[in-house]
């Protein structure tokens, strides 16, 4: 059966989107004379090579920002850029000020070295610390995308014996280009970027911005270094949580006062936008300050711990955490005087089994298969339900002592643990059918050496 398409009246049909508030698209006017390309109006950022014709951005821009927002309530000055006004706030903190337990310093008394060890990467050995910007950035939502705005970042630097937190806010949506102008000034300058989580969220929309304001970073891909990888190797097995105002209060030892939740900041920035006034975006201003002061006490600790574990009252599960670090980094070393000491504390059963596997693992990377071995027989010698100290020992009789019947029997004194529900819920899922394998096949060997004899 074939359907015929109904006339459309084209009148009527206009007057019913009409009637439904829809208007018709008017061409623009005609430019003036000189408006062309490279002329007065043509909208270039000037050094990126991209126009602005045609640009999406909101068309909320305040014509004079500077008379119609009262900055009073805020310590701030408005900085002239090609794009226009910015309202730039600037707090200036010697290197002995102490955040929480840290001092500013600490960072920059450190061994060249470290920055390395945190970023787990050669490519940022050698960086000059002094030239590190530190950054935050508030934004109109959570979520990312092109639709969400950064209206104010949190820029910090080293400037001689000071650290400056500078704030960069967006006065209204329409003066992006701006605020990317200011951000631009200190990224040329920096060495590398420092963030907490800014790998996957505040780089990514820094860079959504500057594409869809139709400028360039000053650094295409900058060195970043992002703090939250190393601190989740190091506290996630003792903190419920890794968020940087779960490490401010449990391991920099500060505590925030009213600070407001980030869910709430996009709210009251548009607020703002709607006639609100700063004073309701000072706990916002207060809320960046302090992530972007925490961001270089956290790196100063951190770097501290790397360098001079023993020297910090640690619990076994910072202990552990620090282990595995320097397993990433490939000092066997240190990661066994870690996991030795976390295991003379007091720790969880679960964080003990895991302990000891990886202690064994790094005496074996560093050939000491003795103290290996020593552990794994006394292990086994208590009756422990710990699975992998049978399957090791099985493998040392199997392929270094040729003592197969030993080998098997303590292949299947871990099947028969594996048989307790709660004990394989711990075990990786191949872990069941490569110990059967591994039975049979020392089954089968010594069939083959009875046959023989």
């Amino acid at each position: 059966m074939t359907s015929r398409r109904l006339p459309i009246d084209a009148t009527t049909f206009r007057d019913r989107l009409q009637s439904l508030g829809v208007r018709p698209l008017r061409r623009p006017a005609p430019a003036d004379e000189g408006s062309g390309v490279g002329g007065q109006g043509s909208g270039t950022d000037e050094g990126s090579g991209v126009g602005d014709q045609g640009s999406d951005r909101p068309q909320s821009k305040i014509q004079n920002p500077k008379s119609k927002i009262d900055t009073t309530a805020l310590p701030g000055t408005w900085q002239d850029t090609p794009h226009g006004p910015c309202l730039v706030v600037e707090h200036r903190y010697p290197l002995d000020h102490q955040h929480g337990a840290v001092p500013l310093a600490r960072l920059l008394d450190l061994p060249e070295e470290t920055l390395g060890q945190l970023g787990r990467s050669p490519a940022f050995q050698g960086v000059d610390r002094r030239r590190l910007l530190f950054f935050d950035t508030e934004t109109t939502g959570l979520a990312g995308g092109t639709g969400t705005y950064v209206f104010l970042a949190g820029l910090g630097f080293f400037d001689e014996a000071h650290f400056v937190i500078r704030q960069i806010f967006l006065p209204d949506l329409g003066s992006e280009r701006a605020l990317l102008h200011l951000f631009n000034d200190l990224l040329g300058r920096s060495t590398c970027l420092v963030s907490f989580n800014g790998r996957a969220f505040d780089w990514p929309l820094i860079e959504a911005r500057f594409t869809m304001s139709r400028m360039r970073p000053a650094q295409g891909a900058p060195l970043h270094l992002d703090l939250l990888a190393p601190a989740r190797r190091v506290w996630k097995d003792w903190l419920p949580s890794c968020a940087l105002g779960t490490l401010e209060s449990a391991v920099l030892q500060y505590r925030r006062r009213g600070d407001v939740p980030g869910w709430l900041i996009p709210s009251l920035y548009f607020e703002y936008l709607r006639g609100g006034g700063l004073h309701a975006l000072l706990p916002v201003f207060e809320h960046n300050r302090l992530d972007v002061l925490s961001l270089l006490a956290l790196a100063g600790h951190l770097g501290s711990l790397i360098q001079a574990p023993e020297a910090a009252p640690l619990v076994s599960a910072e202990c552990y955490g620090l282990g595995r670090l320097y397993e990433d980094l490939g000092d066997y070393e240190a990661s066994v005087r870690c996991y030795t000491r976390a295991l003379r504390g007091a720790i969880s059963a679960p964080l003990r089994a895991a302990a000891l596997q990886r202690l064994t693992g790094a005496h074996q990377k560093l050939r000491q298969h003795e103290e290996a071995l020593r552990i794994w027989e006394e292990l086994v010698a208590g009756q422990t339900t710990l699975v992998f100290p049978y399957v090791e020992l099985a493998k040392h009789y199997e392929h270094h002592t040729r003592e197969l019947a030993q080998a098997a029997t303590l292949v299947g004194r871990a099947l028969d643990l594996c048989k307790d529900p709660w004990v394989r819920a711990t075990l990786p899922r191949n872990t069941l059918p490569q110990l059967e394998r591994r039975h049979a096949r020392l089954q089968a060997k010594l069939t083959r050496s009875a046959a023989a004899c």
